[in-house]
């Protein structure tokens, strides 16, 4: 049975470039501080460089660029103040600031179909504004990666947006498709819980990393905790998620897989096994979206990371095994 086609992508053309888009772009600031620890900002340029020195000397804070980044401290930005506010955006204005910080949560990447644009889906207030927040702008600024998809893998990431945008589409039964079980909806198979919730504890170490920064951190201590103690031959009852929280889960596989965001060399099936493993956590530890948004949004920075995702999934073999239940070669 074929399923019914998902709204196309929004193209906006320009003279030079076509942005596409998959629907209006939600963001709204909550001034959370967390894009300010655990990322590498860099400073691309000699007088941006030269701003955040002048910046720095005259907020009494030492040293503020490593290597071409600005320094962190505690998995911290020196510029981030206790109350969480930007020292530089406070003192100098907002247009003062590094211009990847100005620039985020907007992000680019360049695919078959134009120059993508959306939100970031790490950034932690994204759960509140995705879906009814004020609307940005088609921006053409920002890097913009190049690296075109095979065409098995350009199909099965097409292929995968479209099913996860269906109307009424849930994680569940997301799930219950990709897997070809549908007994246990509206919860999803058990059986692929387990092993899926299996093989992502083996990247439990990196949810507790200091240099992830202390928001990160305390924000997914207690899917670290709950990865630990889990049974994969037990897995506890499912908690439903609010229907606000399922639709932002599935929001934020969308922009991951509309994004590419991480490694290249993960295949959009295989990230999108990385993704749903955070999603599933994240709802058993606490389905609240207050909750569960800000989770999943620290678990999105983090499994672009090849450290986190490696031990996850190391080969597409186990990738199968987790989807399916045997690997179709051996690895």
């Amino acid at each position: 049975m074929s399923e019914p086609a998902a709204p196309e992508p929004t193209p906006d053309d320009d003279e030079t470039v076509t942005v596409v888009r998959l629907g209006p772009i939600r963001h709204a600031c909550h001034s959370c501080g967390s894009c300010c620890t655990g990322w590498s900002v860099p400073l691309p340029t000699l007088d941006e460089r030269k701003r955040v020195i002048a910046q720095a000397e005259a907020l009494a804070i030492p040293e503020p660029i490593v290597e071409g980044n600005i320094r962190r401290e505690g998995g911290r930005c020196v510029f981030l103040r206790e109350d969480l506010l930007c020292a530089i955006h406070a003192r100098f204005g907002a247009a003062e600031k590094p211009s990847v910080c100005q620039h985020f949560p907007r992000r680019t990447r360049q695919a078959e179909d134009g120059l993508r644009i959306a939100a970031d889906p790490g950034c932690s207030s994204t759960w509140r504004t995705f879906a009814d927040g004020p609307e940005l702008p088609s921006w053409t600024a920002g890097i913009a990666r190049t690296h075109p998809l095979p065409p098995e893998l350009l199909a099965s990431e097409g292929a995968l947006l479209t099913l996860s945008r269906q109307p009424d589409m849930t994680v569940p039964l997301l799930i219950a498709i990709l897997t070809g079980d549908h007994a246990h909806l509206p919860a999803p198979p058990p059986a692929f819980v387990a092993r899926l919730l299996e093989r992502t504890r083996q990247a439990n170490p990196y949810l507790v990393d200091q240099d992830n920064g202390p928001l990160i951190c305390t924000t997914l201590e207690p899917i670290a905790s709950f990865l630990a103690r889990f049974d994969a031959s037990a897995p506890p009852p499912w908690r439903p998620l609010p229907p606000s929280a399922d639709a932002h889960a599935l929001d934020v596989l969308q922009r991951h897989l509309f994004l590419r965001l991480g490694d290249d060399t993960v295949p959009p099936m295989a990230h999108t096994l990385i993704v749903l493993g955070g999603v599933i956590a994240c709802a058993y530890v606490d389905p609240r979206p207050e909750v569960f948004g800000p989770a999943l949004a620290a678990w999105s920075r983090l499994c672009r990371l090849d450290k986190f995702w490696v031990p996850i999934l190391p080969s597409l073999s186990v990738a199968e095994l987790v989807l399916n239940g045997t690997p179709s070669s051996p690895g």
